[in-house]
Parts: C-alpha cells; sequence; structure tokens
C-alpha cells in the first residue's frame, strides 16, 4: 500500500508541475493549432495552489520527493511575475476633500 501511495504521489507531482510549466508558457501557443491547451493558461493560479499544496505534502510524507513541486514552482516564477503584480511603491498622493478606492486582487 506504501508502494502504491508512493507512485501516486509521484506521478500526480510530475503531472501537475508539467501542467504549470505548460500553462505558464500557454500565451505563446497558437489557439488555432492546439485550442485546448491554449486555454491551460486560465488555470495557472489554480495550478500553484496545487503544486504549493504538493510540496507540503511531500514534506511532511517523503522528503525525496520535494524536489519536483520546488523545481516547478521555481522554473514558472518568471511567467508567474509577468501576469500577477506587486506593487510596492505608493506615488499617489493624497489630496484633502477627496476619498480612495482600494482593490484587493487575490490569485
Amino acid at each position: 500500500m506504501a508502494r502504491f501511495l508512493d507512485a501516486t504521489l509521484k506521478g500526480l507531482s510530475i503531472f501537475f508541475g508539467v501542467l504549470l510549466f505548460v500553462s505558464c508558457f500557454s500565451s505563446s501557443i497558437s489557439p488555432e493549432d492546439l485550442p485546448y491547451l491554449s486555454f491551460l493558461g486560465l488555470s495557472l493560479s489554480y495550478l500553484i495552489y496545487i503544486n504549493v499544496g504538493f510540496l507540503i505534502v511531500l514534506l511532511v510524507l517523503r522528503r525525496s520527493m520535494v524536489l519536483v513541486p520546488i523545481l516547478s514552482l521555481v522554473l514558472s516564477l518568471p511567467q508567474v511575475f509577468n501576469y500577477i503584480q506587486f506593487n510596492t511603491n505608493n506615488s499617489v498622493k493624497e489630496q484633502k476633500n477627496s476619498f480612495k478606492i482600494k482593490e484587493f486582487s487575490f490569485l
């Protein structure tokens, strides 16, 4: 039973790691050539969550298989930063008698 669990976790981890890597570069895939792969970019945030979940589970259960989710997350980081903005500077000056509109966007 333990061998089956190890094989299943390793297979699913590799599968979702490859899906994350392909979804990062789905913007360069033509929808006319591969229509289903071009929609894979819409699931980028969910695939990141799934890979982080695999990272946590594999850290607890099997430390030897933790390299696959780490590698897939590290390789996808440059493309993730193209999709998601992290603004740290506040260049808008506040005026008197005005109101602010704030938007909180999550993955």
